[in-house]
């Protein structure tokens, strides 16, 4: 997207397709959400590391370490998908224009015609649901690993 960037920055073509912002902002989305639950994969996995170092390998084995890689993927297009299908679905007017040079959400729900309230809900409970999920899931993973650590010390 980059160079395609460039050259339309360089040669005065500064509009792109809508299919190209869908597909950018599906991409955008899915690379974002899925970080957040490898983050919260990673965070499992370092408790388990620190905390039960001998039975690491039952911990994380390889097919649980497999699932969790592959639910970060699901989660993340599931999740680009639902955002962009609920940006896209709307019509929009054809004298707003984006001046952005990223096709992003906020500024693309700015583009509708409707009213995108609702749309703005929906956003929020996914976008919500899928950051403070993982935000707990990481939390407790290092709450648990302050508490185990501190209470297996053997002076």
């Amino acid at each position: 997207m980059g160079p395609k960037m460039l050259v339309g920055l360089l040669g005065g073509h500064d509009t792109i397709p809508t299919s190209a912002c869908a597909f950018q902002m599906f991409f955008f989305a899915s690379a974002s959400d899925c970080e957040y639950c490898l983050l919260a994969a990673m965070a499992y996995d370092c408790y388990a590391a620190l905390c039960c170092p001998l039975h690491y390998g039952v911990c994380m084995a390889l097919r649980l370490r497999q699932i969790l890689a592959a639910v970060s993927n699901i989660a993340g297009a599931a999740s680009g998908t639902i955002r962009t299908r609920i940006e896209f679905h709307l019509s929009f007017c054809s004298t707003r224009t984006l001046d952005h040079f990223f096709c992003d959400i906020p500024p693309g729900l700015g583009l509708a015609c409707a009213i995108t309230d609702l749309n703005q809900i929906l956003l929020l409970a996914v976008c919500g649901a899928i950051q403070s999920i993982t935000l707990a899931a990481v939390m407790a993973s290092y709450g648990m690993m302050h508490y185990s650590m501190g209470h297996n010390r053997s002076w």
